[in-house]
């Protein structure tokens, strides 16, 4: 799988997020964000694939054991649109930085936080 490489954008609303959680590695940070794009469900995807930020991390750093779970949601994200790395890469991006806006936004980051 290819790695996972954030925004600009996303890069620093991962480092806010890490800040404010106490969360100890970006990894963490970006499964919290990625599945906090799926449990809001969000009906819109907005594309980043700008990859000009400073963080990138290989995909088995990122998913660690949780690998056939996220490349399935992704998968089942996608639809059947075209399945390649890719694209799963690219879904999972686009939900990792859906994720970091969601919680930049709402304020939510110390509360879901708290329930890892």
């Amino acid at each position: 799988m290819l790695p996972i490489r954030l925004g600009k954008r996303a890069s620093e609303l991962c480092v806010a997020v890490k800040r404010q959680t106490g969360l100890r590695h970006m990894n963490e940070v970006c499964r919290l964000a990625f599945f906090q794009s799926l449990v809001r469900q969000q009906s819109e995807i907005t594309e980043h694939h700008d990859g000009n930020g400073s963080i990138d991390i290989e995909w088995g750093i990122f998913a660690g054991p949780y690998a056939p779970i996220i490349r399935a949601c992704a998968i089942a994200d996608l639809g059947l649109g075209e399945i390649n790395d890719t694209s799963i890469r690219n879904r999972i991006v686009n939900r990792i930085s859906n994720g970091l806006m969601t919680l930049d936004q709402t304020g939510n980051v110390l509360s879901v936080a708290s329930k890892l």
